[in-house]
């Protein structure tokens, strides 16, 4: 059982096959999952699981499974039906992406995207646009061809290559899961605890609010966090604004935090920077 610091999503092409259920279930049940967890062996994967032919649906959304919940919830949610229409992959990589999005506190993210064919000029231009958002989160994408599908396998598979790199496609779904595991691992080993929580302090860094009340603030957080107990899988983050983001959210552990407090403490103090003119919330 791997005890690796994941979030993935499996993308599934609507088939007649029930060989992608077992495909699933074979892969997620390679990791620990979050009722697994413990102090001394904290890892574990999240998982989700979105289908699509010309429209994509979250069937199971990506979050913390018991490992019996999640069996039970491919089992009974995945639905196969006769797919009409085209396949559309841009769709599935941006319910994808909404879900990375909405959910993605872990570092470590992937998809695995079970395809049959990829057929036209178009659908793989518009694949290639979603993947450049998708990749805002997720720097591991993995692809695989459904065998015994109605597509070419050989053109799919070619395809799918160049949509994700050739390390990152493999030619069969039966036949690949040692090598999909494999390069999980080879690209994620698990090295580090998972975060479970994020506080995050933002301050405003104007001429407004004043270099007195920005050091002010910037001790206060020092202390706040300093109060509390810690524990491996905390992390923290610091945003300062004015008319843009001057310090965008970054999370980090309690060491490294502290030690940004201290570089911007030292900053404000010295030169007073960041220091914006204008006040702008939206970002």
């Amino acid at each position: 059982m791997k005890n690796m610091i994941l979030l993935k999503i499996i993308l599934l092409q609507h088939q007649l096959q029930q060989n992608i259920t077992n495909f699933v279930l074979d892969i997620a049940n390679q990791f620990a999952f979050h009722d697994e967890a413990t102090s001394g062996n904290p890892a574990y994967a999240r998982f989700g699981v979105i289908e699509f032919a010309s429209t994509a649906s979250v069937t199971i959304p990506l979050g913390n499974y018991s490992r019996s919940q999640f069996n039970k919830d491919v089992s009974t949610k995945i639905a196969y039906s006769e797919a009409e229409g085209t396949t559309r992959i841009d769709d599935a990589f941006m319910a994808a992406y909404f879900q990375f999005q909405q959910n993605g506190l872990m570092k470590n993210k992937a998809f695995i995207l079970i395809v049959d064919d990829v057929n036209t000029t178009n659908n793989i231009q518009d694949a290639q646009d979603a993947l450049a958002r998708l990749e805002q989160y997720v720097t591991l994408p993995i692809g695989t061809i459904m065998t015994g599908s109605w597509g070419d396998l050989q053109d799919g598979y070619q395809r799918i290559s160049s949509l994700l790199g050739p390390k990152n496609a493999f030619p069969s779904m039966d036949d690949d899961q040692s090598d999909i595991l494999n390069r999980l691992d080879s690209t994620y080993p698990c090295t580090a605890l998972p975060a479970c929580s994020a506080i995050i302090f933002v301050e405003e860094a104007t001429t407004a609010i004043g270099k007195p009340s920005k050091i002010a603030f910037l001790q206060l957080v020092s202390k706040l966090v300093n109060s509390i107990e810690h524990t491996p899988n905390q992390r923290f983050a610091l945003a300062l604004y004015g008319q843009v983001v001057y310090k965008d959210i970054e999370y980090q552990t309690f060491e490294n935090f502290n030690q940004t407090l201290n570089d911007f403490i030292d900053s404000v103090s010295h030169s007073d920077t960041p220091n914006g003119g204008t006040t702008n919330l939206i970002p």
